[in-house]
């Protein structure tokens, strides 16, 4: 759902409409205002916990919010996976 979401949301920041057909949403066309003035778009975050997940958020260039408590070197091997 989340993969599925994230493709759909992205389009919506761009100056046309956007529309959206999948198995989790179906979003007919609309026009999403007003538009970002940061482009492509905001910053995004993302919460995460576990090394899959800063992973995922890394593929989506979204900053990661680490809520585990790790050592020094885990946290460095984390920021670079």
């Amino acid at each position: 759902m989340f993969e599925e979401a994230v493709a759909a949301i992205f389009p919506m920041f761009k100056d046309a409409g956007s529309e959206h057909h999948g198995k989790y949403f179906d979003i007919p066309l609309r026009n999403v205002v007003p538009k970002p003035v940061q482009k492509p778009h905001p910053p995004l975050w993302m919460a995460c916990s576990q090394l899959p997940t800063i992973e995922r958020a890394g593929r989506h260039g979204f900053g990661a919010l680490g809520f585990q408590f790790v050592s020094a070197d885990a946290a460095h091997a984390w920021v670079h996976a």
